[in-house]
């Protein structure tokens, strides 16, 4: 269908890839002002002020395991079991990509802890990369390789949140 579209009307295809920038652009007053709003219990009953630098990291494990993953007050927010993502109703993406690698990803700002847990006997592989906005890349990556695992097994690991420092560090070393 985008194809005969396109084909049809050449001109309006050509038109709208020339001007996309510009009218994404358009749109940004539209979307502060939409995000903002959202933050405001005045315009949203439900409305929750969360603000970051928009780092963030990204929890990557190759195998076949059970996945869980819970806030700072232990609160499940992440699930993955037997190769299927829970709804739990959390805004933090996760899932299981084509290649049945399973992704968790977090915000920087928080502390959460993971369970790793073996569906079978094998070895576990699974890494943590940091992204920053601001450097406009991957600043750090961590991994574990082949970690012999019995069916049953439970690996857990603490993610800490940076603190003020580490952010403010983290800063400098971009505007460098």
């Amino acid at each position: 269908m985008a194809l005969a579209l396109i084909s049809n009307h050449p001109n309006y295809f050509t038109t709208a890839v020339v001007n996309g920038s510009s009218i994404a652009t358009a749109h940004y007053p539209e979307l502060c002002y939409s995000w903002l709003a959202s933050m405001d219990e005045n315009y949203s009953e439900d409305a929750e002020v969360r603000l970051n630098n928009g780092d963030y990291r990204i929890i990557r494990i190759n195998c076949d395991v059970n996945v869980r993953v819970y806030d700072s007050e232990m609160t499940p927010i992440a699930e993955i079991i037997d190769n299927i993502p829970v709804d739990n109703d959390t805004p933090y993406l996760f899932g299981v990509d084509e290649n049945d690698q399973k992704y968790v990803i977090l915000p920087i700002d928080s502390s959460y802890t993971i369970e790793i847990i073996a569906n079978e006997d094998g070895t576990v592989n699974y890494g943590i990369s940091e992204f920053s906005a601001l450097a406009g890349d991957y600043t750090r990556n961590i991994n574990y390789f082949d970690i012999r695992m019995k069916k049953g097994d439970v690996i857990k690991g603490i993610i800490p949140a940076y603190n003020a420092y580490e952010t403010e560090c983290a800063l400098l070393k971009t505007r460098r």
